[in-house]
């Protein structure tokens, strides 16, 4: 049954994955042109049909960062919310203080850089900002006055605040992604 769900969870994430990508993409031509990679015009035809190789690169890498946050997200949900220290040792809260942060940042950076412009940087950047001012809110007004001393001890062992080693990896590809991107928009 878990894989049941499973399978209905990323099915209903890569439909609403298309259709926010296609209504997103349908209000940016409206907009200035801020597309990253927008002078190398390297295509591939399908059928006498010509696909941008970046547009279906900056799509690709999006929908797979997208779906392994929308995974992580549903795991996570299905193990219920934390109430006592004592379960801070085990599974995610072991590794990353903040997993369910982490876990929108990885579906936010899917979104956002299958877009391939300026304006899905810029965006996800300000949720980011945001999602980070929350967790410094939550940790210093709400889990340290609950938890007090044991929640700074687990601070001090648990350092990462939300991404893991694949997370982090993720960021850093859309990170080169970007620099690219921007590198070609204004030196080219």
């Amino acid at each position: 049954m878990r894989f049941i769900n499973s399978i209905f969870t990323v099915f209903g994430a890569v439909i609403f994955y298309f259709v926010f990508y296609t209504l997103l993409k349908s209000v940016l031509p409206i907009l200035p042109d801020l597309t990253l990679y927008r002078q190398l015009d390297l295509t591939f035809d399908i059928y006498n049909y010509s696909v941008p190789m970046f547009d279906m690169l900056f799509f690709t890498f999006g929908l797979w960062v997208f779906c392994h946050g929308v995974i992580r997200l549903a795991s996570l949900s299905e193990k219920g919310h934390l109430s006592n220290l004592d379960d801070l040792n085990d599974g995610e809260f072991g590794k990353i203080r903040h997993p369910l942060y982490g876990a929108f940042m990885i579906i936010e950076l899917g979104l956002f850089i299958s877009l391939r412009t300026l304006y899905g940087l810029i965006f996800l950047m300000a949720l980011i900002f945001f999602q980070i001012i929350a967790s410094y809110v939550e940790d210093t007004y709400v889990l340290k006055k609950r938890f007090g001393e044991r929640y700074e001890e687990y601070c001090t062992l648990v350092k990462r605040r939300f991404f893991t080693t694949p997370m982090l990896f993720y960021y850093i590809c859309a990170v080169v992604l970007i620099g690219g991107g921007v590198y070609y928009m204004f030196n080219w």
